[in-house]
């Protein structure tokens, strides 16, 4: 009887623990860990904690009178937690202790850390710096220290007048330099001179150079050397003004500094990331765009050419070369530029001041000139008729 009594007992603390595990989910882990537990109202949907010295910051779809609740976890209560160096927490919202099965926590965010995202079967669903999109009641989240950026030192000698750029930062004299590894290099020739060859340590790589721009993985101690040789410059009797508007993702390009060769100008562009230079000739040009700081964000080719059919100013692409064909009556020329990745640019409207008729097409102009001596005929001969009656 006692046997039966004791067996009793033990199936109804059993039922009472799952009992309590369905109605309580923080219980499986204040058990197993003896975790503390973090619990944060739900304002506006976003809760704030406060853990292990950092803020991190969660968003949700929650109903109202409602909680969001931080656990963390360790291996021994999830079996497909395999390393020891992060961070693991267990984030739900709670309601009357029951997990809200119909909220959604869409956003975790922290300062300087990875966030990896986890479902409740230990799938990775998203893994960033500072802040992840996410999606689903419970979700199991890990923070992992950013890992520091290893640069290595190098040598840049320049000979010659131009500029090398390395992952955007401007060099116009021979210096010791700090780099990524794997990195973009671009080199931008002053006023009558012109970009002749570059070399890594002893291996020439001046054929590597497509439009003046190449990538590179450096070592540590490796040397870059650059040369630009001086040439003579054609200058055209003709010239033309160039402007236009300089944008980046659609939005204009505010304050930064253009420079332009052959002859080197300077412009700046206003609020509306307009620029304009006077009195460029025909030939070959280089725009190079800085920011206020002197960091580079763009550089290319572009080429001014007479259009030889006369009609209207159009644009050639060729090997990240623009080459403008210009209306030979034209002497402005429209030209709006994008900063595109890897710090180039495309030029992606170009037109002139010059508005030109089609053969054979009629022009309204013509047609009111000679209305006016019509018009002055039919009311001296209207006067003269009322005179002589």
């Amino acid at each position: 009887m006692s046997k039966k009594i004791l067996v009793l007992l033990i199936a109804l603390v059993s039922f009472i623990n799952v009992y309590a595990e369905s109605k309580n989910v923080t219980v499986k882990y204040q058990e197993k860990n003896n975790t503390t537990v973090y619990s944060s109202n739900i304002v506006n949907k976003s809760a704030s904690f406060y853990i292990n010295n950092q803020t991190i910051n969660v968003k949700v779809n929650a109903t109202a009178n409602s909680q969001i609740k931080i656990i963390r976890v360790t291996g021994d209560a999830l079996n497909w937690i395999s390393s020891s160096n992060s961070n693991y927490y267990y984030i739900f919202t709670e309601k009357d202790n029951e997990i809200l099965n119909n909220s959604n926590i869409y956003e975790i965010s922290t300062k300087n850390r990875i966030i990896n995202a986890f479902n409740t079967s230990g799938q990775k669903i998203a893994s960033e710096k500072e802040k992840v999109n996410t999606s689903g009641s419970e979700i199991y989240f890990s923070l992992d220290n950013i890992p520091e950026v290893k640069y290595t030192d190098i040598t840049l000698n320049i000979a010659g007048k131009g500029r090398v750029i390395i992952n955007g930062d401007v060099y116009t004299s021979s210096t010791s330099v700090k780099v990524l590894p794997e990195s973009i290099i671009i080199v931008v020739s002053d006023s009558n001179y012109i970009f002749s060859q570059g070399f890594i340590n002893s291996v020439n790589i001046t054929d590597h150079f497509i439009n003046n721009q190449m990538t590179y993985t450096f070592k540590d101690n490796d040397t870059l050397n650059i040369s630009f040789n001086e040439i003579p410059v054609e200058v055209s009797e003709e010239t033309y003004s160039v402007s236009g508007y300089i944008t980046k993702n659609g939005i204009p390009v505010q304050n930064a500094k253009v420079i332009l060769h052959s002859e080197e100008r300077v412009a700046y562009t206003n609020e509306q990331g307009y620029y304009e230079f006077e009195n460029v000739e025909n030939g070959e040009h280089e725009i190079l765009v800085l920011t206020e700081e002197e960091t580079a964000l763009g550089y290319m080719k572009f080429v001014i050419e007479k259009n030889e059919e006369n009609k209207l100013t159009t644009k050639r692409e060729e090997n990240k070369v623009t080459t403008i064909l210009l209306n030979n009556e034209a002497n402005e020329i429209n030209m709006d530029i994008s900063v595109e990745e890897n710090y180039n640019l495309t030029v992606t409207n170009v037109s002139d001041n010059v508005t030109k008729t089609e053969e054979g097409s009629f022009n309204p102009l013509w047609l009111f000139l000679l209305a006016i001596p019509i018009v002055i005929i039919i009311i001296i001969f209207l006067t003269r008729k009322k005179q002589k009656d």
